[in-house]
């Protein structure tokens, strides 16, 4: 399964507006969805939020990040960690609606090892 194929099933949950794939520096390598563009310039700008997330569990000792939400005014943008540090990836998913939040967090954990072969 190609990392395109396994975004495009992940992007069939209701509620997705976009999907990128992004290294934890903000390399987008793949983005589908509506305004994939958009998707594209998002997540290269929000995985030094996931960045930010990691820095405050070392701190505080809560171990490993596994997933961020960052709530904005037109509907949150989800990101879960995908492979091994340092060399993981980052999924970035734009969503409609806080009511997306569960359904996605749990399909993209169903994922995870799809994604982060695909991405490998």
């Amino acid at each position: 399964m190609t990392l395109r194929d396994a975004l495009e099933t992940l992007l069939a949950t209701r509620g997705v507006r976009g999907l990128a794939v992004a290294t934890v520096d903000g390399a987008v390598i793949e983005a589908v969805g509506r305004r994939a563009g958009d998707v594209e310039a998002v997540a290269g700008l929000v995985t030094g939020g996931l960045a930010s997330a990691s820095a405050l569990a070392a701190l505080f000792g809560d171990g490993e990040v596994r997933q961020a939400t960052l709530a904005y005014e037109l509907g949150p943008v989800l990101l879960q960690p995908i492979g091994d540090a340092p060399v993981g990836h980052v999924v970035v998913a734009l969503l409609d609606d806080m009511e997306a939040l569960g359904r996605v967090r749990a399909a993209a954990r169903r994922r995870l090892g799809e994604l982060a072969e695909a991405a490998a």
